[in-house]
């Protein structure tokens, strides 16, 4: 099962992960609530699938009354077959735009580690010109830190120091949430070298986590 945004964003939040600060939301609420906001802010339509930015559920607003138009605008809009029910509204975050993710190769058996120091929507294009760096390795947290440490050595600074210091804590959500992928995209790098989950893809399936802990049990 894929998780709404917004649903895997409050797990990881609720794991220590550092997340934009937002909510859930419909126009209908904005409508009727005198909620304190911030402006600018990101309007980021809620359905299960990737490929939202690239088809305009992602937004920019600075001002309230913009904000209650574009939510009434992505209201319905049907995204690859998915009907956009809620939005997220988030702050924005400014940094470096990264990517790592995990994923269960149940096929093997084994955990796939991704990541470069250049994320977002265009993040395919960087496995065509060598940028996406990857490893396998055993499917325990031990495995996927000790690979995700490692990989991180080919990373320019600060991405490096901030997917380091990310991977413990996503590890143990990937694991503790009984996921088949954890996908960070953007995480975003400040020049401090501290990060911020900006995107997030959550994939749970605790059957096939089950079976597959069975399958590799000694």
């Amino acid at each position: 099962m894929m998780l709404l945004e917004h649903d895997a964003k409050e797990l990881l939040a609720g794991r220590g992960i550092a997340v934009p600060s937002g909510f859930l939301v419909t126009a209908e609420a904005i409508a009727e609530t005198s909620l304190p906001l911030s402006f600018p802010l990101i309007v980021k339509a809620q359905i299960a699938t990737g490929g939202r930015g690239k088809a305009g559920g992602i937004r920019r607003v600075e001002s309230r009354d913009t904000l209650q138009r574009v939510l009434i605008d992505l209201q319905g809009f049907v995204i690859k077959g998915h009907t956009v029910r809620a939005c997220r509204v988030e702050e924005p975050i400014a940094g470096a735009e990264s990517y790592l993710s995990f994923s269960l190769d149940a096929s093997r058996g084994r955990l796939n580690c991704l990541m470069s120091a250049d994320g977002g929507v265009d993040v395919e294009t960087h496995a065509d010109d060598g940028a996406l760096l990857a490893a396998d390795c055993a499917f325990t947290p031990e495995g996927a830190l000790a690979t995700t440490l490692d990989l991180a050595r080919g990373l320019p600074e600060p991405v490096r120091d901030a997917i380091r210091s990310a991977a413990p804590a996503l590890i143990f959500a990937f694991f503790d949430l009984e996921a088949t992928l954890l996908e960070i995209n953007p995480l975003f790098v400040r020049p401090d070298g501290s990060w911020v989950a900006g995107d997030v893809k959550l994939i749970i399936d605790v059957e096939l986590i089950q079976h597959m802990m069975e399958f590799l049990r000694p």
